[in-house]
């Protein structure tokens, strides 16, 4: 499961995934509190990562792939660190920074410790294609246009519009069809139909 840092900043909501054995790696706030290690005082997360030992570690670059635009790397380190009553961490708090822009973003990880930080990183930013959905539902099939008199129907408004995007994506790919075999790096062809070529009068007809 991942989640943005509004869920992420709340630790009734994590202790609800960590009670039901949910596995999840979400963005919290820079505020987010925690113990690093088996320390016993509680500090931000942004703290966890200015402590000299942590600040000297050299972080490592991942590559991730994103739907709206080119790769992005992201420089991250981790620490084990503990939350609320438990005594020793069984959690893991990742700070990753763009190193093109610089924007440093936070994650609370709860997972089996064979999973690999790469792993984790490509599940927090899959809320990227979620985002997208939203943004395109928006400009393209009237996400926007409708007047919430209740949750529900908001829900079923929401609901309808995924279902005109999957309609819409499936066709645009059929009409498109496949990339060209013979012409590496083809672009799609367009979606135009098909129209017969009119044969030419015959010689001598006016």
């Amino acid at each position: 499961m991942t989640f943005d840092e509004w869920y992420g900043g709340k630790p009734f909501f994590l202790t609800i995934l960590d009670l039901g054995g949910v596995q999840y790696v979400g963005e919290v706030p820079k505020t987010f509190s925690c113990r690093p290690g088996r320390s016993r005082i509680s500090m931000s997360a942004e703290a966890v990562f200015s402590r000299p030992g942590v600040k000297q570690r050299r972080a490592r670059s991942f590559r991730l792939r994103q739907q709206t635009g080119p790769p992005t790397v992201w420089q991250a380190k981790v620490v084990d660190v503990a939350l609320g009553e438990d005594r020793r961490p069984r959690h893991r708090l990742i700070m990753a920074r763009n190193r093109e822009t610089g924007e440093i973003k936070y994650f609370i990880c709860r997972s089996r410790r064979r999973v690999h930080i790469r792993r984790l990183l490509a599940v927090a930013f899959t809320r990227w294609n979620v985002e997208h959905v939203f943004r395109v539902g928006k400009s393209e099939v009237g996400l926007t246009h409708f007047e919430a008199r209740s949750y529900r129907s908001l829900k079923r408004h929401l609901a309808l519009c995924l279902v005109v995007l999957a309609f819409v994506a499936l066709h645009t790919m059929r009409l498109r069809g496949e990339k060209s075999g013979s012409d590496f790096g083809a672009s799609l062809p367009g979606a135009e139909i098909h129209m017969p070529t009119i044969p030419e009068p015959a010689s001598g007809n006016k």
